[in-house]
């Protein structure tokens, strides 16, 4: 990195937008780029900031600090900007000495007192997980706590009308925790007609409910029904749910999850940090390492239903109403509702439950935490998804949101984060990439790639891959400690990348094409089409847009989405047409009804008087469905419906404001008001996304399709004077400059190929890139001369378990081929894992083809390769391919060629430890088929 601080760059890049791929850059006929300025230097070698982190797994405090200083250093030197501490360990369940050495004992604190001295060496950030493993927990509580997280219990009891009820009321049987359960409410209701206590969804008669709360004298209840009929007693209680973190126990005393709708969890948090982190001279090296405070996503997980003490004045004071005459329409078992009111529509209730959850979650939980870890000199960083809640605008709040490959449903998970981001004004969209189910040790780049390459499209601008583990744990067998594997005895989640496997021999490969995709995808502002406003802001469900995530994106339109409450941010104001004028510059405003309540004509009185605002302020918006009789999201009200009608009225008779009855008609709707995407493209699978800066436009381009290569030509409105194209080589650093169309066209059109999964990335300028070539493309239809490569030597350095955990020790065997078979038909190799090369000799006559490009061109291969031509190592190779550029490299008469290609450990695990591994596929590792140069 240059001198500048760490800190003072990233000063630097949010005040420039970094503009940083202007300066001149001369490129050699080799593919290397040649930086002629400090600043050119970024894209071919992009510094810490931009680069991918892992998130880093500890097995408790059992860990060395001079080792904690060694992966500090082996992660510095693979092209990796930081890691994300956490004491994750599903795999080992044995005790781990948590009293002496369990989060936050010393040998814990030793450890990340290690990491950040050696980080801040390194110029690397570190990130903190908010506590044990997850959900965020605190081993200073017990689950009677205040700030310990709680649980409404519902006890149901059966009443014939005929009998009178006389005696102590029902209550929950005590759990294995031992929680204390305290009386909350009673009430009792009428079943309806048909309807049973045993039915999974009960349905009673909302008039009959009655509350006996008053009713019960030193806990006995004296009541005979009025009404005749089958009847339930609800009765409530208020404990600690006494839910722990995952894979425990972390800590001695165990540790309970804390509250994170109060004030009182939050305190907790901090409470606990105060006591077991926080050593003065950890807080000085956070203070000058920075990084972020990390909370995973939010599961919390109950058999009852979620609460928080101060809940029902909370929401009285919110929501303008009791919730106690429709207290049994929010209660659940197993996360399922289990009563009903006859003939009412109890959706209008529990959004407003969740609506106060919501709040209260942002307000004691997120915002409190920012501003505590912001005052240590960490960001926050959160997973803002696992309940309901609003995790749009979540995302807004937090300083980085973050998705995850493993969970999220489809792209329009993304995009939901990507508009509660943008929203905020904020700049990062993180994503814990990478964990696959099953795969751990069998997991490829190629596969990793393919996941998540249409994810930098759909907003996502950083990495933090999972993960990193620590060398050795208690029970850990080769090749080392990994974090989930085995999980229940099976192989697990992957993956435990490092020097273990034998892909990270190629790993700066792999981190350059990561830095540089960061880099391009954090210049200046996004540019997106359409915000599509739905009206619950939850994340993770798999809800698209309609027409737009399909048809949409297949000609050039990008969007996200926002959340009604996101309309109060000061980031909701229009310019010159568009929302977020200074941000994502959205074009059009779409919503329809609620996707989540039957796609009803739902909406919040005081957003649709925000949209009104927005519409009067001139931008475009297209209304889906009939919003002629539109209905409260909450409670229903007759005279503030009466007003959202009126206001809806007035919104449908703007001539920027359309309405279309259906989905089917989006397209129509959209003509209507005539808004044009950004970009153009003939119908494809292919997604993108868009940074502009004061002097360029960036893109993205990924192919989304799994199988099929999609082939599009590309139109982009000249506008602001850039009319300078450049492609740029994420793989190589190289920049190059695209033929320029005429100077009298109205836009820069180009063509683009792309390979399954795929990427490419372009910038357009205002001022020509000094030094840089013209990509020249060939157009030719004739066939072009070939040469089948035979009389190979395939070199394998296998790699086999040594005498401890972490240790591999390394054979090397060779064996002559004619042709490339299938691995599985190398019956002498199949157990083996490690490193393949392949070499073999061939003549080239350069004079038959003077001015056609040479290639060479393979079948199949298996993930990772370095290719080497005439002893020189070629540059890095995009594992999408199965191609690559010789120019430069291949000379006249003899070549020797060597390509080495890397393998996962599945393999060998499946013969050395079978138990876990060996019902494994067999892995086709290397090179199979025909491999051929072509001119």
């Amino acid at each position: 990195m240059s001198p500048l601080s760490r800190r003072r760059f990233l000063e630097l890049s949010s005040i420039t937008g970094l503009g940083l791929l202007l300066a001149p850059l001369a490129c050699s006929k080799a593919g290397h780029a040649q930086p002629s300025s400090e600043l050119a230097k970024l894209f071919a070698n992009p510094p810490r900031p931009f680069q991918p982190k892992f998130r880093w797994w500890w097995p408790h405090g059992l860990v060395d600090p001079e080792e904690i200083r060694k992966e500090i250093d082996i992660m510095a030197d693979a092209g990796f900007g930081g890691a994300e501490i956490a004491d994750v360990h599903h795999s080992v369940r044995v005790d781990m000495s948590s009293e002496t050495h369990g989060w936050g004992t010393k040998p814990w604190q030793d450890a990340v007192e290690a990491a950040l001295d050696q980080a801040q060496k390194r110029g690397l950030s570190i990130d903190h997980s908010i506590g044990p493993s997850w959900p965020a927990a605190s081993c200073l509580i017990t689950p009677d706590h205040p700030g310990a997280t709680k649980e409404l219990v519902t006890v149901i009891t059966p009443w014939d009308s005929s009998k009178t009820f006389d005696g102590e009321i029902p209550a929950p049987d005590t759990p294995k925790s031992g929680a204390k359960a305290e009386r909350y409410a009673l009430q009792a209701a009428l079943l309806s007609a048909g309807s049973s206590a045993t039915d999974k969804e009960m349905s009673v008669d909302g008039d009959s409910l009655i509350d006996l709360t008053d009713a019960v004298s030193n806990g006995v209840l004296h009541w005979k029904p009025t009404q005749s009929g089958s009847w339930i007693i609800l009765s409530y209680w208020l404990r600690g749910s006494a839910q722990q973190p995952e894979g425990g126990p972390h800590t001695k005393p165990e540790s309970f999850v804390v509250d994170h709708f109060s004030q009182a969890g939050t305190q907790a948090v901090k409470d606990l940090w105060k006591q077991k982190v926080l050593t003065p001279k950890i807080e000085k090296l956070i203070a000058s390492v920075g990084g972020n405070l990390f909370e995973d996503s939010i599961e919390m997980e109950t058999h009852e239903t979620l609460w928080t003490p101060l809940l029902l004045e909370e929401f009285e004071k919110r929501r303008g109403y009791s919730l106690l005459p429709y207290l049994p329409l929010v209660v659940q078992k197993k996360e399922d509702h289990i009563i009903d009111f006859e003939g009412f529509d109890s959706g209008h209730i529990r959004h407003d439950w969740w609506q106060t959850l919501s709040e209260l979650f942002l307000e004691n939980h997120f915002e409190a935490l920012k501003t505590w870890a912001r005052s240590l000199g960490l960001g926050f960083r959160g997973q803002p998804y696992g309940l309901r809640t609003d995790a749009i605008r979540a995302a807004a709040t937090l300083d980085i949101a973050e998705g995850e490959s493993l969970g999220f449903k489809n792209l329009d998970d993304y995009r939901s984060l990507a508009g509660g981001r943008d929203m905020g004004g904020n700049k990062i969209l993180s994503n814990e990439a990478g964990a696959f189910a099953g795969s751990a040790y069998g997991t490829t780049w190629k596969r990793v790639l393919r996941t998540l390459n249409p994810q930098f499209a759909a907003g996502v601008n950083q990495s933090v891959l999972h993960g990193f583990a620590y060398a050795e744990a208690p029970t850990a067998k080769w090749p080392g400690f990994a974090a989930f594997s085995p999980y229940h005895g099976r192989t697990g989640y992957s993956e435990a990348w490092g020097p273990r496997q034998p892909s990270w021999q190629h790993i700066n490969d792999i981190s350059g094409y990561f830095s540089r995709v960061h880099l391009i995808l954090q210049q200046g502002q996004p540019q997106v089409d359409v915000a599509f406003l739905r009206q619950k802001g939850y994340a993770g469900s798999g809800f698209g847009a309609p027409w737009f995530s399909k048809i949409g994106v297949s000609k050039g339109w990008t969007h996200e989405f926002i959340s009604p409450s996101t309309l109060e941010l000061p980031t909701a104001k229009v310019r010159n047409g568009m929302l977020n004028p200074d941000g994502a510059a959205f074009q059009l405003l779409v919503f329809e009804g609620d996707a989540f309540h039957g796609r009803k004509s739902t909406f919040e009185l005081p957003a649709a008087k925000r949209l009104l605002a927005l519409a009067q302020a001139g931008l475009p918006i297209l209304a889906v469905g009939d919003w002629s009789d539109p209905m409260l999201s909450g409670k229903r009200n007759s005279e503030a419906e009466k007003e959202l009608k009126a206001i809806f009225s007035q919104l449908l008779s703007l001539k920027n404001v359309a309405n279309v009855l259906s989905r089917e008609n989006i397209e129509s709707g959209v003509k209507e008001l005539g808004i044009s995407p950004r970009l153009t493209h003939s119908q494809a699978e292919i997604v993108h996304a868009e940074r502009l800066t004061d002097s360029a436009r960036y893109f993205y381009f990924c192919n989304n399709s799994e199988k099929d290569e999609q082939e599009t030509m590309v139109q982009i409105p000249k506008q602001s004077q850039l009319a300078y194209l450049y492609q740029m080589d994420l793989w190589t650093g190289e920049i190059q400059e695209l033929a320029s169309n005429d100077a009298e066209s109205d836009a820069t059109t180009f063509e683009m190929k792309l390979s399954p999964r795929d990427s490419k990335a372009y910038v357009l300028t205002k001022k020509p890139l000094p030094g840089i070539s013209v990509l020249e493309t060939s157009h030719s239809n004739q066939d072009p001369n070939s040469l089948v490569l035979k009389s190979w030597i395939l070199d394998v350095e296998s790699w086999i378990p040594g005498d401890s955990p972490s240790k591999t020790i390394k054979v090397k065997r060779s064996t002559s081929l004619d042709t490339l078979p299938l691995w599985s038909e190398l019956q002498e190799f199949t157990e083996d894992s490690g490193l393949l090369t392949y070499s073999c000799e061939f003549e080239a006559n350069l004079d038959l083809a003077r001015s056609q490009t040479a290639t060479l061109v393979w079948e199949q291969l298996f993930d990772t390769v370095q290719i080497t031509l005439n002893g020189r190592k070629l540059p890095p190779h995009n594992p999408l391919k199965r191609e690559v550029e010789l120019e430069g490299y291949l000379k006249t008469g003899k070549n020797r060629l060597s390509l080495q290609t890397s393998t996962t450990l599945n393999n060998r695990l499946r013969v050395f430890n079978p138990s876990v591994y060996g019902d494994n596929k067999l892995q086709l590792y290397g090179i199979s088929g025909t491999v051929k140069v072509t001119w």
